[in-house]
């Protein structure tokens, strides 16, 4: 739906009580091991309006920002919440990355920046 609709939907309000209006999300795709895309929240939560594959709580609409895709392997040496971890993977799973806490502003332009570099669309 982020691609289709520019939507995005939480499971549980724990998950939505973490992204706020003007947030910034860059959305990592499992299996493929890339980043594809950043994201604006240019809405508060609200009930979800479209279907959706799984359950939702609530869903929030998105403005693309920056689109394309990035080798998480490519750029993890120069990411600082990945820095010191051999399973890179475990900061990426589940709903929100990094456990659900923030990257840090140099996080975020090291991976838009090379998303910008290979700008093709995201699938």
């Amino acid at each position: 739906m982020v691609q289709k609709r520019n939507m995005y939907a939480a499971t549980t309000k724990t998950e939505a009580a973490r992204i706020k209006k003007h947030d910034f999300i860059i959305f990592y795709v499992n299996k493929t091991g890339r980043f594809n895309c950043v994201c604006k929240a240019k809405s508060r939560w609200h009930d979800p309006t479209s279907r959706w594959p799984t359950r939702v709580t609530d869903e929030i609409d998105l403005s693309v920002i920056q689109s394309g895709t990035v080798s998480v392997r490519k750029v993890a040496p120069s990411l600082q919440f990945v820095k010191k971890s051999k399973w890179i993977g475990l900061h990426l799973h589940g709903g929100l990355g990094n456990y659900g806490r923030p990257i840090t502003a140099r996080d975020y332009k090291t991976i838009a920046a090379h998303m910008k570099q290979n700008s093709k669309l995201f699938a």
